[in-house]
């Protein structure tokens, strides 16, 4: 099976995430059938393939003019299997207008109701709907959120694909830096000259825990809606005393891996790249329930998340259990850290993802 990949490339976060595991599988892959070519901007040869899957990065200059974009999807589709691939970071999704142009669309992360995509929710988002309803949080930008609903005789076509799991977020990844070589490597014609690694065993810490709660957060830049989880967050965990201004990345992972935990709000979407590096740190995460959201890998479940409610109602005693009967989580972390190592630093989590991206390329 030949699979073409239209990509942005490297130049965003979740665009890393979503390559690296396929750059550094794509000689597997192709073991088991699946021979995967990259391109970066569209050409004659870009269609000549089984399966053509558009990285959602790449359109988002296209939607200004919705008529020339779904055009374009049309002329795509004649030959070959047509999947978009949705890379955000949230269950949310503004590319639902694609549906009726392509075969299937992919997300990182998706609604476990898949019908809640017919419907609106205030500030694009499941959380963002219940704060404006329940707490009257309104956005001063409401009219900026694309208004994409999907029918439900597409519904079907909304698939799961991988989250950002899969990412290098250790020191070592030159993707994190913010120095010459990091730029460059975002930039140049990655897929010749890039080697992506796995994550190395040391960076998955394993050391006594001394201080009790990583607070580390942004909360402006946000819509009002996104935001609130944030700022509220920050407030309710003041008794604490965990700082939430900026370190830099040496100091903030160091900081991780000597917390007993960690504590992680939704932000644009609900899992943030915190969240992978408190499972290298082998810290406690703990989040607000994400019980309605379905992922892959399975590593955030019930079992290595410790979470609390929406309403905050049991936020701050969720903290002093933690820390008052800390033996009895601390399993959590264990839990998470090995998880989050077998898919991001072993060869048997390198050929499980293969597996699966082969198996939801062609189910």
């Amino acid at each position: 099976m030949k699979v073409n990949i239209l990509t942005k490339g490297l130049r965003s976060y979740n665009g890393i995430a979503f390559l690296t595991p396929l750059i550094l599988n794509k000689k597997q892959l192709k073991k088991i059938g699946v021979e995967i070519n990259f391109f970066t901007r569209i050409s004659s040869k870009l269609t000549q393939c089984d399966v053509l899957i558009l990285e959602s990065k790449f359109f988002v200059g296209y939607w200004q003019n919705t008529d020339k974009l779904f055009t374009l999807l049309q002329s795509l589709k004649k030959q070959n299997k047509l999947y978009f691939f949705d890379i955000g970071d949230s269950s949310s999704s503004w590319v639902l207008g694609v549906l009726p142009f392509v075969d299937r669309l992919y997300k990182s992360y998706i609604l476990k109701d898949k019908s809640l995509y017919m419907k609106s929710m205030y500030g694009g988002r499941i959380w963002t709907d219940y704060y404006h309803k329940n707490f009257n949080i309104n956005d001063d930008n409401e009219n900026d959120i694309p208004k994409f609903y999907a029918d439900e005789k597409d519904l079907d076509k909304i698939h799961l694909s991988y989250g950002a799991t899969l990412g290098n977020y250790s020191l070592d990844s030159v993707f994190w830096q913010n120095n010459l070589q990091a730029k460059l490597a975002k930039r140049l014609w990655f897929f010749r000259n890039l080697s992506v690694q796995k994550v190395k065993s040391s960076a998955f810490v394993k050391q006594q825990k001394e201080n009790n709660l990583s607070a580390r957060m942004s909360v402006n830049g946000y819509s009002q809606t996104v935001g609130f989880m944030r700022k509220k967050t920050s407030e309710i965990i003041k008794k604490f005393n965990a700082p939430t201004t900026f370190l830099n990345r040496s100091q903030y992972l160091s900081e991780l891996a000597n917390s007993k935990i960690v504590i992680s709000p939704f932000g644009w979407g609900e899992m943030n790249y915190k969240d992978y590096e408190v499972a290298m740190a082998g810290s406690i995460l703990l989040k607000p329930d994400f019980s309605h959201l379905e992922t892959w890998p399975h590593i955030f479940n019930d079992t290595t998340v410790v979470q609390y409610d929406w309403d905050f109602s049991n936020l701050e005693d969720k903290i002093d259990e933690i820390i008052n009967n800390y033996d009895n989580f601390i399993d959590y972390g264990v839990r998470l850290q090995e998880k989050y190592k077998h898919f991001v630093g072993t060869d048997e989590g390198q050929n499980e993802f293969c597996t699966y991206f082969k198996k939801i390329l062609t189910d």
